[in-house]
Order: C-alpha cells, then structure tokens, then sequence
C-alpha cells in the first residue's frame, strides 16, 4: 500500500513542473472609482435622512475608500467594513453578491453554529463589486434604521461606478 501511495504520489508530482505554474491575473479598483462609490452611498442615504459611513474594499479586504457621513455613529465605520468583508469573503466560495444573503445562508441542522471570523458583520449592507465575473472588491454601509436600508445605499454606491468598472 505504501508503494502504491508513493507511486501515485509521484505521479502527481512530475505533472506538476514550473513551466505549467503561471502568474496571476487579478484587477484592482481604482481609488476614485472607490471614493466616488463611498461617497454616493453616504449622500444617497443622507437624503433620505440616515447618518451611515460606507467603506469600500477590495478583494483582501484592505481599506480602499471610506467615508463617515455627518451624525453617523462611530461605529459605523467599523461595521460597513465588517459587511464589506463579508460580501467579498463570501462570493469566490458560495456566489453571494450581499452579505444579507451570506447571512442567510441556510445550515443543514446537524452542523454546528457557524462563527464568522472576527469583525465579519452578517447583515444587510455589503455588496461585492464585480469585473464581469471576478469580485474585485465590495461595498459596505451601515447605520441607517436596516440592513435594507443600508443594502440600497451601497446599490446606490456601486450603480453609479458599475458601468466604468473595466
């Protein structure tokens, strides 16, 4: 049996040459294009009368833009992050494009309690933001009365970038 593993083993490794590895193509969100998805989240949940900050990340989940709008709480910055990480953690793995759908991922009865990774919020409010279909990053808000409400302002967000994301 152990000659058969080492065999296979072998196998294995001798398709595996350095010529066959190659390098990553991965695309990256503009700075701007970040502030400017930051900045129409806050404004549009401004005028419908919610204080919220919205963080925009991208797909290590690193800071790109973040913006506090005027009377949100301080927490808030923290908690669009934590939605905005979520979204982008959950999309390469399941296909989720929200963290509200993440969180409402259903877990079969036996499996015990999920635990999110520290500062990952699963609610309503982050959406990935995509390059056709490779997530480049998300976006988060949080402080409205909702995660519903919060959701829209970052759809607001991203709708005003999504056509010059290329």
């Amino acid at each position: 049996m152990r000659s058969l593993v080492s065999t296979a083993t072998l196998i294995v490794l001798a398709g595996a040459t350095p010529i066959d590895a190659q390098t990553l193509i991965t695309h990256r969100l503009p700075a701007m294009l970040a502030l400017e998805a930051a900045v129409e989240a806050v404004t549009v949940c401004s005028q419908r009368g919610y204080a919220v900050a919205a963080t925009v990340i991208d797909i290590d989940a690193r800071r790109v833009a973040m913006l506090r709008g005027d009377g949100a709480g301080v927490h808030t910055e923290d908690v669009s992050w934590g939605k905005a990480y979520a979204a982008v953690s959950y999309a390469p793995i399941y296909g989720y494009t929200s963290s509200g759908a993440a969180a409402a991922r259903p877990q079969p009865p036996s499996a015990p309690a999920f635990q999110p990774p520290e500062h990952m919020v699963l609610r309503g409010g982050g959406l990935t933001i995509k390059l056709g279909d490779e997530v480049v990053g998300a976006i988060g808000v949080s402080g409205s009365p909702g995660a519903e409400n919060d959701e829209a302002c970052a759809r607001a967000g991203l709708s005003k970038i999504q056509d010059r994301i290329r």
